[in-house]
């Protein structure tokens, strides 16, 4: 079985949270923000978006759009068994306002509803990651045993 493969969706705008999470990660990865910006980039990331065994989204305080947030509503409601989401609280210096954590409360919320993974550090994105990868792994082994 082919390794899996982790769509990278989130916040961009200067942050360096794909730098952290790669060498944590076990998986095959799309990272979309690698893409020069045009619409043949923007319809290979939904393409990835679509094959992509997970679509994970981080969000941080240092995003200055919503597309990202869109994107993650968006997955919830089409694939909520693929959709990861994880909120780092600060990113660098840039910290969320209270308003704005009242308002990610109320977005885990509705992930929550949605039985969609979500979590508060790259370690944890990782490691739950890297776990199913090794199932994933292990059931390939089992299926390929003579018995």
């Amino acid at each position: 079985m082919a390794q899996l493969r982790i769509y990278l969706g989130g916040t961009a705008d200067g942050s360096d949270w794909r730098q952290v999470l790669i060498p944590m990660l076990n998986v095959d990865y799309y990272d979309p923000t690698l893409l020069e910006d045009g619409i043949a980039s923007r319809e290979q990331a939904l393409i990835e978006r679509e094959v992509a065994d997970y679509c994970l989204y981080v969000i941080t305080p240092k995003m200055r759009g919503f597309y990202g947030i869109a994107e993650l509503v968006e997955s919830s409601y089409s694939h909520p068994d693929k959709t990861i989401f994880c909120c780092l609280r600060n990113d660098g210096a840039a910290l969320f306002t209270e308003e704005q954590v009242a308002s990610i409360e109320r977005i885990y919320y509705l992930l929550y509803e949605r039985y969609v993974e979500h979590f508060l550090s790259l370690i944890a994105v990782a490691n739950w990651l890297n776990a199913r990868e090794r199932e994933s792994s292990e059931e390939s082994i089992i299926d390929n045993k003579i018995i």
